[in-house]
């Protein structure tokens, strides 16, 4: 699933928030795209989206993506090696080795979250510069 153009390069719970975490990616080895893994609304598996911003005008309130990918095959690729690597987290968590009918092996993330530390650090970590 990984290329030489997409690289995963962490999952962090986030517990003190409605969402399950924030994935991050490199892009071309140059950009670093964080994304926000949330519940589906039937809690069967999880949706990957981009952060957004609120913009409200004369029609409403509208949610505009922060950026997008131009492509749809590397915006599947993008969401499938999140869901397997976010699967992969959840799995290793509760020591299963495939994932259930819901994607998380029989872990539980709504109930781990409330025993996980508040803050897990990954804007540092990831913002570091990296020496060739």
């Amino acid at each position: 699933m990984e290329d030489s153009q997409l690289e995963f390069l962490a999952f962090d719970e986030t517990p003190a928030e409605k969402y399950l975490g924030v994935a991050s990616i490199r892009f071309f080895g140059q950009i670093i795209l964080r994304y926000k893994v949330q519940r589906t609304k039937d809690g069967n598996g999880i949706f990957i989206a981009a952060p957004s911003f609120k913009k409200v005008d004369q029609s409403g309130e509208h949610w505009c993506q922060w950026f997008m990918l131009d492509s749809m095959s590397h915006n599947e690729t993008v969401t499938n090696l999140i869901k397997t690597k976010v699967k992969a987290h959840y799995n290793s968590r509760s020591g299963g080795s495939s994932c259930d009918q819901n994607g998380f092996g029989g872990y539980n993330p709504s109930s781990a979250q409330k025993a996980a530390p508040a803050s897990n650090g990954w804007g540092s970590q990831l913002l570091s510069p990296r020496t060739a």
